[in-house]
């Protein structure tokens, strides 16, 4: 009966999250609107090809990052240099794959799916740990429960590293109407 529940329950909410997912990127502008666009992107690509050799997370300038035998002091003053690059700008964080990545929009789509039905399956397993809530109750909870998930991941990404402070609310608010509506599904079947 619970193995039920859970893959009901994890199907029903990652359908319409997935669903939802797709409406909020494709067919509403507030995504894009709070991405920014290089002016020169060529010459921005050209400088991560030659300085980013390997996929991973930059951060420029890079405080916490020691080069592999120095001295301490000189670790010491090459912080206190990197502080001064940090106050004074540019600060960046950022995902990079030097060698390009293929668009392959149906494995990607396919990856998220899954990710959204194991969300579901994590918020609906959360949901049969209570007992005694009513319906608008545990819609409530599911929505809690992301919202919590969401606060934790993105508010540091926008204290720790200057992720904007539309992107990280555009991207609370995407999250909270996706798993409410999720909930709405959930809440019915566990």
């Amino acid at each position: 009966m619970i193995a039920r529940k859970l893959t009901l329950g994890g199907i029903a909410g990652g359908v319409i999250y997935f669903l939802w997912s797709f409406f909020s990127w494709v067919l509403l502008p507030w995504h894009l609107a709070t991405t920014e666009k290089f002016s020169d992107e060529d010459l921005v690509a050209n400088a991560l090809r030659a300085n980013a050799p390997k996929k991973g997370i930059y951060i420029l300038p890079n405080v916490h990052k020691q080069d592999p035998g120095t001295e301490k002091d000189y670790d010491r003053i090459a912080e206190e240099a990197a502080k001064d690059r940090m106050r004074t700008g540019p600060f960046a964080f950022a995902a990079v794959t030097p060698n390009g990545m293929e668009p392959d929009m149906g494995r990607t789509m396919l990856l998220s799916f899954a990710a959204q039905i194991l969300g579901a399956i994590l918020l609906s397993y959360l949901l049969l740990q209570t007992t005694g809530l009513s319906y608008s109750k545990k819609v409530f909870f599911v929505a809690a429960s992301a919202v919590t998930a969401n606060v934790l991941c993105q508010f540091p990404y926008w204290i720790w590293w200057g992720f904007g402070t539309s992107y990280t609310l555009v991207s609370l608010l995407d999250v909270t109407i996706g798993w409410t509506l999720a909930g709405l599904a959930i809440a019915k079947i566990v």
